[in-house]
C-alpha cells in the first residue's frame, strides 16, 4: 500500500550504454536497499552491461549479501534483458 516501494532502476532504462552505466546502477541499487531494506548489509555489488555477457542489451546485477538481524547471508543475480523482438 505504498506507492513510492520499489527501485528506481526504471529509471535507468533509457540511459546509454556507456561507461556510466554501471556506477548508475550500482548506485541506484545502493540507495533503494539501503532506503526500504536497512537490515541487508550489501558486501558486494558488481554490475555487467554487456560487456561480459557480449550482449549490449543486457545488464547484468550480481549482490553478495548478509542480513544483519538474523546472521544469513547470500548471493543473488539479476538479469535484465532488453531486446527488440524479430517480428
Amino acid at each position: 500500500m505504498n506507492p513510492n516501494f520499489g527501485s528506481g532502476l526504471w529509471e535507468v532504462l533509457f540511459e546509454f550504454n556507456d561507461e556510466n552505466l554501471n556506477q548508475l546502477v550500482e548506485s541506484t541499487v545502493r540507495r533503494d536497499v539501503e532506503k526500504w531494506l536497512p537490515y541487508i548489509n550489501i558486501k558486494s555489488l558488481t554490475v555487467d552491461n554487456g560487456t561480459e555477457n557480449k550482449n549490449k542489451h543486457a545488464i547484468s546485477i550480481s549482490i553478495l549479501f548478509t542480513v544483519k538481524t538474523a546472521g544469513i547471508s547470500g548471493d543473488q543475480t539479476l538479469t535484465l534483458l532488453m531486446q527488440q523482438s524479430s517480428s
